[in-house]
């Protein structure tokens, strides 16, 4: 897990701590443990990514603008690793072999048999995906269906031609045999365990920022690269090494006098797509008492990381702006559990799910983080009515 080594902005007045010294123990609002499975996280991944590849940004002329780059793909990607999971896990044959009612003998694919068939050939589009992510890992289950499956990619679904059925049961025995093996199963968990414990970490951050300020306006923005940058040559394309600066100072300005709200928690994670290139997705936490104005304060910031950070080559997207239900964002109370729910649920784990699938590749592999919290609850503000979401009156 990848943790920030900056921290949010100081309160106005100074914390003061029990008087041993020793640090407050964050006992209230926890969620419960759960374990993360896998079908969870494909289908997250999935929503997440198809989300992240239809932003909408503002541009200089304040125009909205939609566009997609990637969501077949994505939907693509999501299938393979769902049917693939269901081949390795079983040994059943994927096809039968039968007699028609004149004597002869013939293939008939399993209903199972007919997932893995509907993965090949030019409709599976596995090619597409590696074209469209090319600066990504993806889940050892995606990559492994490549290893084997890319010899079949000139099939069609109805495998007329002789030996196409036994190429087709070759190559999910070749699957099967290796992802049996003690070195593929160690990658898989690696790679699941990866995503678990950024998800898990978010959500106990989350915890403990309601912890200490019961009330918190809470921020989506994402920030990305107008297209004369992105599709641009030469000196004019952004590269990584002044992504990672343009995020550097962002959260400079977040920690600094000239923000004009107090910053208790931030959360962020870097996405590269081929139509978006490089563009962060924020999750931002201020002191609910010091500011109301969340779209407001949304559009500040995004119009300081064109203007001012990325000195015109920005763009953004105030999500606070979007009217849906259940959007988890805006002032949000420790008590409020549906609020609380939709801020985890819906918004918080989009940052780390997406993983789960596809991970962008960057030299220092830094592609998720989060703020820390402090070590001692402030002195501050009204005494809590409820000690947890469900202990109402």
């Amino acid at each position: 897990m990848n943790t920030s080594n900056n921290t949010p902005a100081a309160p106005a007045s100074p914390i003061k701590g029990p008087a041993d010294g020793m640090v407050v123990p964050l006992t209230a609002r926890k969620s419960p443990k759960k374990v993360l499975k896998a079908e969870e996280l494909r289908r997250a991944s999935a929503k997440a990514l198809a989300y992240s590849n239809t932003v909408r940004w503002t541009d200089g002329d304040k125009a909205l603008t939609a566009y997609t780059d990637a969501n077949t793909v994505v939907w693509c990607a999501a299938e393979v690793e769902a049917v693939l999971s269901r081949v390795v896990r079983s040994d059943k044959p994927l096809f039968t072999l039968t007699k028609t009612p004149g004597g002869r003998k013939r293939w008939v694919a399993t209903p199972l048999g007919k997932e893995f068939i509907g993965l090949l050939g030019p409709n599976g589009g596995f090619v597409s995906v590696i074209q469209e992510f090319d600066h990504h890992a993806f889940h050892p289950l995606i990559e492994l269906f490549w290893k084997h499956a890319a010899p079949l990619a000139s099939l069609h679904h109805k495998l007329g031609m002789p030996g196409e059925i036994e190429e087709v049961i070759a190559c999910a025995k070749a699957i099967r045999k290796e992802a049996a093996t003690p070195a593929f199963r160690k990658r898989r968990s690696k790679h699941l365990k990866h995503v678990r414990q950024n998800t898990e970490s978010l959500l106990a951050y989350i915890d403990g920022l309601f912890d200490h300020w019961g009330r918190l306006l809470v921020i989506r923005l994402d920030l990305g690269y107008k297209r004369d940058f992105v599709n641009g040559e030469g000196d004019a394309v952004i590269d990584y090494a002044q992504v990672r600066e343009h995020r550097e100072a962002f959260l400079e300005y977040l920690n600094s006098g000239a923000f004009p709200s107090v910053l208790r928690g931030f959360a962020w994670s870097l996405e590269m797509g081929r139509t978006a290139s490089y563009h962060f997705h924020w999750l931002l936490f201020i002191d609910g008492h010091e500011s109301q104005q969340d779209i407001t304060l949304a559009r500040v910031l995004g119009e300081h990381w064109d203007k001012v950070i990325t000195e015109g080559k920005g763009r953004y997207h105030n999500c606070n702006a979007d009217r849906y239900p259940d959007r988890g964002v805006g002032m949000i109370d420790y008590w409020n559990s549906d609020r609380m729910e939709a801020l985890k649920v819906r918004v918080a784990t989009y940052l780390t799910k997406q993983d789960y699938l596809i991970r962008t590749l960057v030299e220092d592999g830094k592609t998720f983080s989060h703020g820390r919290l402090p070590l001692v609850r402030p002195n501050s503000g009204r005494p809590r009515k409820y000690t947890s979401a469900g202990d109402r009156d």
